[in-house]
């Protein structure tokens, strides 16, 4: 039997861990070194509570918009991405993005095919964040963000792509509250949610992010 991994007192709460079982292992095992995902690092997306979904991460105080500097992003002239492997595709078509995944598709309000997404979602896979929905969200067919996780399981978004960062600029990647303790015992740069509480990060600190919060929990579950 394989010991669950645990991100308890990183996250504060999370009393159940993540349970390995002999097929994920296998698998794992099987990827090449520079392919494989290192086990532990899939306890951040179990970190997270119901009620802790992206659709609170990404809006704006009530009655108050976003502050958007103004500028252009480069769209791309390739209309869309396709990464075969995680089964994902992302698609432009009037003006519209679309993300499709795993026998779901959603409308990404207000984002565009970008060089910024795309590096995003690229990042995102490379730690192994590679799924765009979970379960219960979006609700319905259309979003105004894109939410990242390893799981589609519920409530389990490490970060996201809201209205926060400006779409179609991307400005701010907004990371869920639940790693704040990691935040504040770092040098990183990144500020709080006004509406919500979550973590607001540069787009070009997303890979030493993700670097910072993987290593942490990779040796939390080392030492216990």
């Amino acid at each position: 039997m394989h010991r669950a991994v645990t991100a308890h007192h990183l996250f504060g709460g999370v009393e159940d861990g993540f349970p390995v079982d002999g097929a994920m292992a296998a698998h794992i095992s099987s990827l090449k070194i520079s392919d494989r995902l290192d086990i532990n690092s899939l306890a951040l997306c179990q970190a997270t509570r119901p009620g802790d979904g992206a659709s609170s991460a990404i809006a704006a105080a009530p009655g108050r918009a976003a502050k958007c500097v103004r500028g252009r992003s480069r769209i791309l002239r390739t209309a869309y991405f396709h990464d075969l492997e995680n089964d994902i595709l992302l698609a432009e078509e009037g003006g519209v993005l679309t993300v499709s995944q795993d026998g779901r598709s959603y409308l990404a309000l207000r984002w565009k095919m970008t060089e910024e997404v795309v590096a995003v979602v690229q990042t995102a896979i490379r730690f192994g964040l590679s799924k765009l929905w979970q379960d219960g969200h979006p609700k319905g067919r259309q979003s105004s963000h894109i939410s990242f996780s390893c799981t589609h399981e519920p409530a389990s978004w490490v970060f996201a792509l809201g209205l926060e960062a400006c779409p179609p600029r991307l400005q701010k990647i907004t990371f869920n509250k639940r790693f704040l303790p990691i935040f504040e015992a770092s040098h990183l740069e990144w500020s709080s949610q006004k509406s919500g509480g979550h973590i607001l990060v540069p787009p070009g600190s997303l890979a030493e992010v993700l670097g910072l919060l993987r290593a942490r929990v990779t040796r939390s579950a080392a030492s216990e």
